[in-house]
């Protein structure tokens, strides 16, 4: 069976999701909500949906890394939605890796510095048939192309 390698690009209310084939094709593409008012609450929403969607098809996890926010409870609500998909991770055996946004960017989209448009734009185009229905589901579905090519070298 090909690997199957998906990037998460984790949100506190939305949170998007993309398992890539080796062929690099999407396996599944799914965006996480939740709408709950109590933000601890929300985000453990998230990650038990993450929880139901890892399986053990998929062979390795990229998650981007937690970026500072000037608000620091929703940098700690970040942070704590990341150690949840690393434990998630380890519990169920898949490996977990973790990128930074300027890293996967410049290694799929050539510029670190790449725009949300610059994103939405490359994802459209690369995966044409997909329906993109955030911008959260573009970056998972990069950051998952940037997981696909690290494990390809």
């Amino acid at each position: 069976m090909s690997k199957i390698i998906c990037g998460i690009d984790l949100g506190t209310k939305k949170t998007g999701f993309c398992c890539l084939k080796s062929d690099k094709s999407i396996y599944k593409l799914v965006l996480f909500e939740s709408q709950n008012s109590n933000s601890s609450k929300r985000i453990l929403e998230i990650a038990y949906k993450i929880k139901q969607e890892l399986s053990k098809k998929i062979s390795v996890v990229y998650v981007e890394t937690p970026i500072y926010i000037q608000n620091f409870y929703t940098s700690s609500l970040l942070d704590r939605l990341f150690g949840m998909c690393e434990l998630i991770c380890s519990d169920i055996g898949i490996e977990f890796n973790s990128v930074s946004n300027k890293k996967w960017k410049k290694e799929v989209l050539g510029n670190g510095g790449a725009s949300k448009e610059d994103i939405m734009l490359f994802s459209k185009t690369y995966w044409a048939k997909e329906n993109f229905l955030s911008q959260d589901m573009c970056d998972a579905a990069c950051i998952a192309l940037y997981g696909l090519n690290e494990k390809k070298k």
